[in-house]
């Protein structure tokens, strides 16, 4: 979709290919040449080895979750851990590319593509490991 769309990430990585994982994301992310550059370098992998979009400058961003104390208002002060995860929202041109690509690591889960636009258009990808459904 060439247009504003909500990319939602329910992706996670196995544990037996975590080394993998990190190294081809690291190879995707510095190919200047390659048109998803974009997208690829806003994945991170947290520390529960969820594929996330994050921003590396963010508490959190660079998937090391961190305790955060915080206000509630039954307890008083809190702790809780939060990823300042980047914004979802754009111009995603390469999202069967990023399917693809993923479901190729072995990664197992969902992606969602949804219209921001009035025309409600939606997409999705199941993702099993090697192999991935539209």
């Amino acid at each position: 979709m060439g247009y504003e769309t909500e990319l939602i990430l329910d992706v996670a990585v196995p544990a037996r290919h975590v080394a993998a994982f990190r190294r081809a994301l690291r190879r995707k992310q510095e190919d200047r040449k390659d048109e998803a550059n974009y997208l690829f370098e806003q994945l991170r992998m947290s520390t529960c080895r969820t594929v996330e979009f994050c921003d590396p400058g963010a508490p959190g961003g660079a998937g090391e979750l961190s305790p955060t104390v915080v206000p509630d208002e039954e307890e008083g002060l809190v702790t809780a851990v939060l990823c300042e995860a980047f914004p979802s929202s754009g111009k995603w041109y390469h999202t069967e590319e990023l399917a693809s690509w993923l479901a190729a690591q072995g990664c197992r889960g969902r992606i969602f593509q949804q219209s921001r636009e009035s025309d409600g258009d939606c997409r999705g990808w199941s993702l099993r490991g090697a192999t991935s459904a539209p």
